[in-house]
């Protein structure tokens, strides 16, 4: 979850913030110690002389994420995930491409968690502390493909 401070409110007229009940904020506040998914996506031109666009959505829940992710037809996808340092034996926060996101169930049987498939390896969010490797995977959630040089992932999301 994100806590939106009044004080970062950038006072700007509807129209130019996105729409009615739409606000600009310089700052949110991350409620909880937990992994920040950012979803980046290449948004086609809506109209006549308008250019493709990239936009980012930061996300307090994976299925949200995946669910953003799934919610128009953009032309590119790219899922990172900022991950506490608890979740990566660091001291700080950490930022990673998610080449893969599967849902998954923990060793007793009697709960869920996500299995993060990062380029620097894999991370399990698990609420009962669970390491990699003792979950037994369900589904696949996220997939990047076509991954290039200038790292766009065209993914598909389940």
């Amino acid at each position: 979850m994100f806590k939106v401070d009044p004080r970062s409110l950038v006072p700007m007229p509807a129209q130019l913030a996105g729409g009615s009940g739409v606000s600009l904020h310089t700052f949110v506040e991350a409620t909880n110690n937990l992994p920040v998914w950012i979803l980046q996506v290449l948004a086609p031109a809506q109209g006549e002389g308008e250019i493709d666009r990239w936009r980012r959505f930061f996300v307090s829940d994976v299925r949200a994420a995946l669910a953003l992710s799934d919610l128009n037809p953009w032309l590119a996808r790219n899922l990172y995930v900022l991950l506490p340092g608890y979740m990566t034996g660091t001291q700080g926060m950490s930022s990673r491409l998610c080449l893969a996101v599967w849902d998954c169930e923990e060793p007793d049987g009697n709960a869920t968690c996500w299995r993060i498939e990062t380029e620097q390896g894999v991370v399990l969010d698990s609420m009962l502390g669970t390491e990699p490797g003792q979950e037994r995977k369900l589904q696949q959630a996220w997939v990047a493909s076509g991954l290039d040089d200038g790292r766009t992932c065209f993914a598909r999301g389940f």
